[in-house]
């Protein structure tokens, strides 16, 4: 359930657009059937007023923060990034003689790193630093907030 007043944000997949809108109604129906909630929202328009939309006539898959929408932004990213990487891979192999893979998924990259906390010395700060290890064997010392104050 919305709250009136409420900003979300409409993800238009088709488009690749996010439109923020802000909900001005809730409307709850009760019938003998059970009760329905629906909501009216207010879109940005050129001029001084917003229109007010039925939210379910709108479309777009409404989420309440921006972190959630960049989220699913990354996700249909990297699933279209993949997606061009393999058509581009199933060519070179269908195309080329002795075509090895030669890129590795990022997911697989992140599922296949060691992490390994080391201890602070004493009299140091209480920044935990992590070692990273990749697949192939590259190590990084990571402090955990760094410059956070």
């Amino acid at each position: 359930m919305y709250e009136v007043g409420q900003i979300l944000y409409l993800v238009f997949s088709d488009k690749q657009k996010v439109l923020p809108v802000q909900v001005t109604e809730q409307i709850v129906r009760k019938s003998i059937g059970g009760q329905t909630v629906s909501y009216n929202v207010a879109a940005p328009s050129k001029g001084d007023t917003n229109k007010s939309f039925d939210l379910d006539d709108i479309g777009g898959e409404p989420f309440v923060s921006l972190e959630d929408v960049r989220t699913l932004l990354e996700k249909n990213a990297n699933k279209a990034i993949s997606k061009i990487l393999d058509n581009a891979n199933s060519m070179a192999s269908s195309h080329f003689e002795n075509v090895t893979e030669n890129f590795v998924a990022a997911e697989e990259v992140m599922n296949k790193q060691t992490y390994e906390t080391i201890p602070s010395e004493p009299g140091t700060t209480n920044d935990e630093e992590v070692r990273i290890t990749l697949e192939n064997g590259t190590v990084a010392n990571v402090k955990l907030g760094a410059g956070l104050k």
